[in-house]
């Protein structure tokens, strides 16, 4: 039952938008624990019944569910002029609009065309010509008829040119680089 407690107590604080940064890491990494035991638990000698299969089942899912609420970083609104280019249908396609957030990772963005979950777009910035390959990973119909998507780079691009490492970060891991030397 402490599992639950658990899952309880992570539901709760990942619906506060504080939980980012190292608080998400930290969130991350105790849901990363607690899906690892289970795991444990279940492939034990003590072969479970089915109730506590049901169980270890359940605290697994539940977990991973949650995992996935976990926001790899900070995010911050910004408004950058940006154009999707994709295919759809084998239709090539364009639109040129702007960025409501953005993160190391990816962005959210308004866009008049519907794309489905995982429809891969390419990012182009119109300022910089920067550019990098997005996949859609959410998609919600806005009131106006367009819609609201979030992406996220399918590479390690820094798209944005931003620092997203927040400064006790980047010291602590110069420390750890030169104590490795």
């Amino acid at each position: 039952m402490s599992a639950y407690r658990f899952l309880d107590d992570a539901a709760i604080r990942l619906r506060h938008s504080s939980y980012q940064g190292t608080a998400a890491a930290s969130i991350a990494r105790e849901l990363d624990d607690c899906m690892r035991a289970t795991t444990r638990l279940a492939m034990s000698a003590a072969e479970p019944n089915n109730l506590a299969r049901a169980r270890l089942i359940d605290i697994l899912l539940w977990a991973a569910e949650l995992s996935k609420q976990v926001r790899r970083g900070p995010r911050t609104g910004m408004v950058i002029g940006v154009v999707l280019t994709g295919t759809t249908g084998g239709e090539s396609w364009e639109e040129t609009t702007e960025t409501n957030t953005v993160s190391r990772h990816g962005a959210s963005l308004n866009c008049a065309r519907g794309l489905a979950q995982g429809d891969a777009v390419n990012v182009r910035r119109t300022d910089t010509g920067q550019q990098g390959t997005a996949r859609v990973v959410w998609a919600t119909r806005k009131h106006e008829g367009n819609f609201e998507l979030g992406l996220e780079f399918m590479s390690d691009v820094n798209l944005w040119g931003i620092d997203f490492d927040p400064p006790g970060e980047v010291r602590r891991q110069a420390r750890s680089d030169a104590e490795a030397d």
